[in-house]
């Protein structure tokens, strides 16, 4: 049997509506909420059984919005994964959050089952912003959750906000930046808006009912989330997230660190042992599969090919960077080509360099996609 230490990944694939920029994959019916349950569990143990002594080092709730899970449904899913996982090296247990959802005896809940961080997603502070969005909170709900977390006791806590699209101007992001520096909240995750296939803000645009974002605004935003958050003590530590000294968000850095990851749910993904994995992204197919004990999976092998791309993809948007140790594991030609591209790079003053170790400089980070994909083999 194969070995396995890395992260667990669970996705809730439920929201109460759908925001007009998402496209993850959920439903806005709780019909199936309790037989998808009870699929999850069913597919941990399953899922556990093909290893030997699997150690976990990160339980992740992510959605979809997991704050749906009653506290009944949290703990049966975390008794399984505790029966079935070594759990003892656990750094972390992150459950993704809305809002409206966190009610102080939800709140005292989670704290009791073991949830030890709150990854809410605010998006804004502002209600126009917030209806804009669709998102299914309000303003006085976002004003109130985070105080009431950190009352009942959440130190690690994480708040989503996002920049560039149209109703949010230079002054009101600002508001929004100061409103959780205000409460000491230790990491912040800030996305660029953009605009993905299929979603209802996708569908608004081409019928002329949305504007495009503005990239010039996005990328001022991004500047001055970089200025303020660092002004105010946070370490920008991916293009997207930034953390008070030691706070980092420990499951997601091990993604951009290659660690291996299992994924639990539909459309949920795994990487592990040379492969990938997705699982189906339908509930319904995904329940019936795992019921009638079928694969509800498909995957491919990761060549070398793919390891060095994703290796530069991820690696390079950290302030851990990528070592030409790491390249060179995967094969001389891989590091040969990276020496030669990424030397225009550094002229340009994208990347910089510190001994064998590269990373993106700021200017860089303004267009991350663009000049990891330079690199590519």
């Amino acid at each position: 049997m194969i070995s396995f230490s890395g992260g667990l990944y669970l996705h809730i694939p439920f929201c109460k509506q759908a925001c007009h920029y998402c496209n993850f994959h959920f439903a806005t019916s709780l019909v199936y909420k309790e037989k998808l349950v009870k699929a999850l569990i069913k597919e941990i143990e399953i899922t556990a059984k093909k290893f030997s002594n699997p150690e976990l080092k990160t339980i992740y709730f992510g959605g979809g919005s997991p704050s749906l899970l009653t506290l009944d449904e949290l703990a049966l899913i975390l008794d399984k994964i505790c029966q079935q996982f070594n759990v003892d090296g656990v750094e972390e247990v992150t459950l993704e959050a809305n809002p409206d959802d966190l009610t102080r005896d939800y709140l005292k809940g989670l704290k009791a089952l073991g949830i030890q961080r709150l990854s809410i997603g605010i998006q804004s502070f502002h209600e126009e912003d917030l209806k804009w969005m669709n998102r299914a909170h309000d303003s006085h709900q976002a004003m109130y959750c985070v105080p009431l977390a950190q009352d009942i006791g959440f130190d690690a806590l994480s708040i989503d906000l996002i920049f560039g699209y149209p109703l949010l101007t230079d002054e009101k992001y600002i508001y929004n930046l100061n409103k959780v520096n205000k409460w000491q909240v230790p990491h912040i995750s800030a996305y660029s808006l953009t605009v993905e296939e299929k979603t209802p803000l996708s569908k608004g645009i081409k019928k002329g009912l949305d504007k495009l974002p503005d990239e010039d605004a996005a990328l001022r935003q991004f500047t001055m989330t970089h200025e303020i958050l660092e002004d105010y003590g946070y370490e920008h530590y991916e293009i997207s997230n930034y953390s008070k000294p030691g706070m980092h968000a420990i499951h997601n850095s091990n993604y951009w660190l290659g660690v291996p990851y299992i994924g639990i749910g539909p459309a949920a993904h795994s990487y592990y042992s040379g492969k990938r994995r997705w699982n189906i992204a339908n509930n319904q197919q995904y329940i019936r599969k795992i019921e009638s004990g079928e694969d509800p999976s498909e995957s491919e092998i990761i060549t070398s090919q793919i390891t060095y791309d994703e290796l530069i993809l991820t690696r390079l948007r950290t302030k851990w960077g990528v070592n030409l140790s790491d390249i060179e594991t995967i094969g001389a030609k891989y590091s040969a080509h990276f020496r030669e591209k990424v030397q225009e790079l550094i002229r340009k003053g994208i990347v910089q360099k510190s001994d064998e170790n590269y990373k993106l400089t700021f200017k860089g980070m303004l267009m991350a996609d663009h000049w990891t994909a330079e690199l590519f083999y």
